[in-house]
């Protein structure tokens, strides 16, 4: 399997929880968690090629003689503040609107049928602890997943504010 896209998800997540814990969780997202896993990858192949935003996908990686496309989603629970100091509203909370837009990203990667694509993957980051009372939560929406009809293998890292789903594609 892809090692090295492993390895850069691993090192993309302990950077990325690092610059969490500096600017406060609630202000990182999809593209810094994104750019962290393309310096990684960079670091450890240094022939590979990426350009974020490729046609409709978020990354298209040149490495190894193959070209492999990469979805990132990051959910991450923030709090917005009055001026006055006090706590705001929630924003990008968990629940179904959340849930049809990863699952319209599995599809989207799935149907791919561009033929010298050589694999498709999905990575999922988000926050371990949900401070705020719901009946949803990311890890109620996104824990279990497993392989089936639209994933074909998944592998977990768990860091200590975030957990993330790496997700080869079928």
């Amino acid at each position: 399997m892809d090692d090295w896209l492993s390895l850069a998800i691993q090192s993309g997540l302990e950077r990325l929880e690092d610059h969490g814990a500096l600017v406060g969780l609630g202000n990182i997202d999809e593209f810094t968690f994104r750019a962290f896993v393309m310096a990684a990858i960079k670091e450890r192949s240094l022939g590979a090629t990426m350009q974020s935003e490729w046609r409709k996908y978020d990354l298209l990686v040149q490495a190894t003689g193959r070209n492999h496309l990469v979805e990132f989603k990051c959910y991450i629970l923030r709090r917005s503040m009055q001026l006055d100091g006090q706590p705001g509203k929630w924003k990008g909370g968990a629940g179904p609107k959340n849930e049809e837009e990863f699952q319209r990203n599995l599809h989207k990667l799935h149907e791919c049928s561009i033929a010298s694509i050589h694999s498709r993957h999905m990575v999922l980051c988000y926050q371990r602890d949900y401070a705020r009372s719901s009946r949803h939560s990311f890890e109620r929406s996104y824990g279990r997943i497993e392989p089936g009809e639209l994933i074909e293998r998944v592998q977990w890292f768990d860091g200590e504010l975030l957990r993330c789903a790496w997700m080869t594609i079928r």
